[in-house]
């Protein structure tokens, strides 16, 4: 159906909407694409943060939870929690058991099978393992070069660390960045169709002035055989009239 309105335009539509349309195909899709990818650029810079912080509380806490020290823990989440964006930080033993918190604590029914990443509404939960290093010390350099002082694979985690990040900073992100590609875009779409238009007015005018151009040679041509054909007649007519009266006298 839009075809059909096309080619039912004159010469001027058909040329605009060549020009028009495909500047404005091309800036919608390549405007779609930068602002979805800018989006989840913004996930995936929040989706590594979140692990990032997961991973460094467990590692901070490995042996203050080794050795039941309470008191490091709650300093060492309340040093997590200070960080823009974080509104809960906990560490909890290997039997589920809540250690440590600071913090807003969420509503939620954790289980005992808390995935590394995982969200609720407006906030992110994020869990690191908090593995036990294991030391082995020899005198032997063969079991060194081994890897006889790295131990701890295989064993059972002490417990998890667990930190929630609000979305809050990253949805305002993503609303900044719509707004601005939008006005973008909106501000291409714009231009386009400027430039569109005063390409095609410009194509237009050229192949209308040719056109009356064409059409004035036109009526030349049948004005000159309209005379043509009117002296042709008045020459038969002139030929004839005295030959009629040299037949009649003979």
């Amino acid at each position: 159906m839009r075809i059909r309105a096309i080619l039912h335009l004159g010469i001027r539509g058909r040329l605009l909407a060549l020009a028009v349309v495909p500047l404005l195909s091309i800036t919608l899709i390549l405007g779609y694409y930068t602002v979805s990818s800018r989006l989840d650029d913004v996930l995936a810079a929040q989706i590594d943060r979140g692990r990032s912080i997961a991973r460094h509380l467990a590692s901070r806490s490995e042996f203050d939870l080794f050795t039941g020290n309470r008191k490091a823990l709650i300093m060492a989440t309340e040093a997590i929690v200070g960080a823009e964006g974080i509104e809960w930080a906990a560490v909890r033993d290997a039997r589920g058991k809540l250690v440590a918190s600071s913090g807003t604590a969420p509503l939620w029914d954790f289980g005992t099978e808390i995935p590394e990443e995982a969200e609720y509404g407006e906030k992110m939960l994020f869990s690191a393992p908090i593995l036990a290093t294991r030391v082995t010390v020899t005198d032997f350099e063969a079991e060194i070069e081994a890897g006889a002082t790295s131990g701890g694979e295989g064993e059972p985690p002490l417990g998890q660390a667990l930190v929630v990040i609000s979305k809050e900073e990253m949805l305002a992100r993503q609303r900044q960045i719509l707004r601005l590609s939008l006005a973008l875009i909106s501000g291409g779409l714009l231009v386009s169709v400027v430039l569109a238009l005063a390409v095609g007015q410009r194509v237009t005018d050229s192949i209308l002035r040719k056109n009356q151009a064409l059409e004035e040679a036109r009526k030349q041509a049948l004005a000159a055989g309209r005379e043509r054909t009117e002296f042709l007649a008045r020459m038969s007519h002139e030929i004839r009239t005295p030959l009629n009266a040299v037949i009649g006298f003979s």
